[in-house]
C-alpha cells in the first residue's frame, strides 16, 4: 500500500477512536473525522478506478449502495424507535415520486455527461 494510503487510514483510525472515546462533543474531532471519512472514500475509490480498472460510476453505486440501504431502513423505523417514520403513514408510498421525479430530470438533461471539448481544450 502506497505510503498515503497508510497515511489516510492511520489518520481516520486515529480521529475515528478519539471520537468515540471523547467523554462530549468537540466540534473540531467531528469535522475532522467527517473530512477523513471523506478523504479515504476518495482514496479508496481512486485505488478501485485506477487498479481495478472499474469505472467511477461502478464503484461510487458499490460504495453507496449499503449507505442508501442503511438509510432507507432507518427512515422506516417508527418515530416511537428513534426513528423517522417517513416508511409509515402515506409518507411510504409517496417519498419514490421525488425521486423519480429526480432521476427522470437527470434521464431527460443528461447533467451528468461531461462536456465534450476539442484538442485544444476549449469548450464545445
Amino acid at each position: 500500500m502506497p505510503a498515503a494510503g497508510r497515511l489516510g487510514l492511520a489518520g481516520l483510525a486515529s480521529l475515528l477512536i478519539l471520537q468515540f472515546w471523547s467523554a462530549r462533543y468537540r466540534p473540531w474531532l467531528y469535522g475532522s473525522a467527517i473530512v477523513m471519512v471523506s478523504v479515504v472514500g476518495t482514496m479508496a475509490a481512486d485505488v478501485v478506478h485506477i487498479i481495478a480498472d472499474i469505472a467511477y460510476t461502478v464503484s461510487a453505486r458499490g460504495f453507496t449502495q449499503p449507505l442508501g440501504t442503511s438509510f432507507a431502513d432507518w427512515m422506516g423505523v417508527p418515530a416511537t424507535s428513534d426513528g423517522f417514520g417517513w416508511g409509515t403513514g402515506p409518507v411510504g408510498p409517496a417519498l419514490p415520486v421525488p425521486i423519480a421525479a429526480l432521476v427522470g430530470c437527470l434521464r431527460v438533461s443528461r447533467a451528468d455527461r461531461p462536456v465534450p471539448s476539442d484538442p485544444a481544450g476549449q469548450p464545445g
